[in-house]
Order: C-alpha cells, then structure tokens, then sequence
C-alpha cells in the first residue's frame, strides 16, 4: 500500500497520539507498564475520530511491541488503511522485516529507537534502504541518559551522543519525548526542546507532559525552524485539551508567524536568506563549529568559542555574540556578567565552511583571565616552554 507522506508545512502542527497494548487504546503514565490507562477498545474508531476533529497526521506507538508483549502492527496498518493522513508509528521496530511491513504497509515514517541506539548500522541501512524523510530516531530521555527497551532501560548513550547519531547516520527526523513528564499532564521539559533544537539538523516533533492548551502553545512558541510538531496523547482522552482549538491554535500561531515576517524589513525572503546561510555552515558531528573572534580595530584575534546552529543565529540577529557551551550544555552571551560585550560588525566563513569568523567591537577584555586576548602563550621554535606575551596592544610578528 502506498503511504500518504508527511507534507513539507510551514509551521509545526499538532500529532493527535494513538498508544496501543493488547488490542487496547491506552496511555501509560511515564512509561511505566503498570500505569495503563485505558480509554477504549476499538484503535481506528479512534483515528476516525481525531481525523474527523481536524488532524492533520497520527502518531501511533505499539506499546505491546516496546515491552516484547504481543504486538499491535496489523491496527496500525488499519490505521494507515482507514484514515486519509500521514502516520508516524513506532514501538518495538527492531529489524528490518517489522519496518519494512509498515513502511509499505501505508505508514508514511517509522520510529526507531532501541535497534537503532545499539546496531547504528541498522540505523544507517534503514536510512539508506527506505529514505531519509521516512525514518525517525527517538531521543527518550528522563535526564541525560537515553531510554531504550520500552523506556526500562537507560542506554549508555547521552543526549549529545544521540544527536551525534542522527547526524552520521542522516537522520532528518527526531522525536524528542520527557519520560518523566509523559502521561502525566505536568508540562512539557522546556530546557530539553531548548536544547536539542538548538543542537539538532534534523526536524523535531516535541512529547511528553502535554496537559493543557497552554502547554501546547508554550510549545509552539519556541519558534524554531527546527521544530515540526507536538504529540498530544492523553490530555486528548481526558479532554484537557480541545483536538479543534489545538489544530486551530498550531495554524494561527503559524499564520501570525509568518505575517510578522512579511512586515518585517525582508519579509519571509530573509528569514528564508538566513536559514539557508545557517544550513550552509558545515557543523561538526555535535552540531557545533568553531568561532574565531576578532577586534575590529586592529585585527587582533581575542578568542576561540563554540557556535550551534541557534546560537549563530541569534548571533547574526541580535548583532551580540551569542555561544553554546559545551560544559554548561546551555547558551551564552559574551559579556552578560561581565560586560565586557562583544558587538558584532561582520560575520565570515571560511573556505570549507566549517569555521566562523567574527569579527566585534570590543568592550573591556575578552578573557575571563583579564588579558585582553585568550591568546597569550607564545610558542617559539626550539624553546622548551611558552612565552607570554603582552596583549594589551595588537601582536604582530616582524620579519
């Protein structure tokens, strides 16, 4: 059967949750086997419904699959069969035989998540095999630690290392899900979507803690180019939140979005200028490209600092320099406890694209050591040990 695809929209939308267990539509608080809630008996009644209430896709997740219980993939199909959106489903897709029986069973993306964590390869092969656009890694996360086995285990894998995957491997899917909020209507983990759409080169669709329209809208208002979505699972069933008023919610704030855009000095054709010179830059497997700053008024190289694709941004939109520390894992602004600002005058890349030059306006020092310029420590030919030198004034070697 021939998949609906997942159409390219302009603003992220709302991904009605379908959760299955023996035949069952559930939802599980915090992923817990033993927190079951059940909330009826008939799958696709339920896709009907969410579809006929404005859905714009389904998410669909077997939980029996997850856990190794009996497996739920022919109502998935059903699903996929029944209802005329674009499905993404996952749970327990631990080969290639399952994946292939949903991609061409009508599932327009598959979610792979254990497999894919322990055999990158797997991931890389399905990658290749089906199309990145219809495969999507899932980073579950309680903290720092990936979950994997139906969310009872933690891999050895950190957020970073997640995201490091996806990368290699092509990945231009992520579904990012708080364990520890999932199903309990407590919030979304804002710190966490914050950080991976400022990390991520992939599309992410947002879960977990999803309880109130608010919490959709708090979702929605990250605005990052990044983001495709938001699950809403059981704040659907309990009726905490409108399916209608989410839908109509997700394309207002879109509709908003991009009418600011067009009233701004460029419109949407610099926002869509600034996209494509953020996605020219050549990120490391981290995400991350290294920043050389540089006074504007003599030329002197001040420091080396670390730049993700946000940071650049908000760096070349805000004209300050704006970093991503690779300790703290969280942004910073050069100068905002010290005041010693760094006002941007010119941006450049060079040659391969993988090393940004910013070249600044200089306030006060810019080592956290006092010196004007991190880069202090001569180092001389046939000299066992470093020279410092004076940075107060510009460095130039004579012939």
């Amino acid at each position: 059967m021939t998949a609906r695809l997942f159409p390219e929209w302009p603003s992220p939308r709302v991904f009605p949750a379908i959760d299955l267990r023996g035949g069952h539509c559930v939802r599980l608080v915090r992923g817990a086997r033993d927190a079951e809630i059940r909330y009826g008996d008939d799958p696709v009644e339920a896709a009907r419904r969410w579809a006929a209430e404005g859905a714009e896709c389904l998410h669909v997740i077997d939980l029996g699959g997850a856990f190794g219980e009996p497996h739920s993939r022919g109502a998935i199909l059903a699903i996929a069969r029944v209802v005329d959106l674009p499905v993404q489903a996952g749970g327990g897709v631990r080969d290639e035989a399952t994946l292939a029986e949903l991609l061409e069973g009508g599932v327009a993306r598959a979610i792979l998540g254990t497999r894919a964590f322990r055999d990158p390869e797997f991931l890389e092969r399905a990658v290749l095999r089906h199309g990145a656009p219809r495969i999507v890694l899932a980073l579950d996360t309680d903290g720092e630690r990936i979950k994997v086995s139906g969310w009872e285990e933690s891999s050895s894998l950190g957020i970073e290392a997640g995201l490091e995957l996806a990368a290699r491997s092509g990945v231009e899917h992520l579904l990012v899900t708080a364990t520890d909020r999932d199903g309990t209507l407590e919030g979304p983990r804002l710190e966490l979507l914050e950080r991976v759409l400022a990390s991520a080169r992939a599309k992410v669709v947002a879960a977990g803690g999803i309880g109130t329209l608010e919490h959709v809208r708090q979702v929605l208002a990250l605005a990052s180019s990044r983001l495709e979505g938001v699950v809403v699972g059981r704040a659907l069933y309990e009726g905490t939140v409108s399916l209608p008023e989410a839908v109509a919610l997700a394309r207002d704030l879109g509709r908003r979005e991009g009418a600011m855009q067009s009233d701004s000095q460029g419109g949407s054709e610099k926002t869509a200028g600034l996209d494509a010179i953020l996605d020219a830059v050549k990120y490391d497997a981290s995400g991350l490209v290294p920043a050389v700053v540089q006074d504007a008024k003599d030329g002197q190289v001040l420091m080396v600092a670390y730049m993700n694709r946000e940071s650049l941004r908000r760096t070349l939109e805000g004209g300050v320099t704006c970093f991503w520390s690779r300790s703290r894992k969280e942004f910073w602004v050069k100068g905002a406890t010290s005041g010693n600002t760094q006002k941007v005058v010119r941006v450049a890349l060079d040659c391969d694209r993988d090393c940004v030059l910013v070249v600044v306006e200089q306030k006060g020092v810019a080592c956290h050591t006092g010196s004007r310029s991190c880069f202090f420590s001569e180092v001389v030919a046939g000299e066992d040990a470093l020279r410092q030198l004076s940075t107060d004034g510009p460095i130039y070697r004579k012939g």
